[in-house]
């Protein structure tokens, strides 16, 4: 899904570093909403690893995401 997504993404928002941004911003929330939405089973595996990452992960998702909103916003 994700590899089919990419190349519209990409057209939509631009060819350049933005487009990239782009579609690496929609693999982290894809991936995080699959990990949140799965079985109880498979949460409890990836339970330690959100657990350890969450510190480091989400305020570096944070400022990627501003990032991204904010050259969105430079071309619009």
């Amino acid at each position: 899904m994700i590899s089919m997504a990419t190349p519209v993404i990409a057209r939509a928002v631009g060819d350049g570093e933005l487009g990239v941004f782009a579609v690496v911003l929609l693999i982290l929330f894809l991936s995080a909403a699959e990990i949140l939405g799965a079985e109880p089973d498979i949460r409890t595996r990836f339970a330690p690893f959100v657990e350890t990452s969450s510190a480091i992960v989400l305020p570096l998702l944070l400022v990627f995401s501003l990032i991204v909103f904010t050259r969105v916003l430079m071309i619009l």
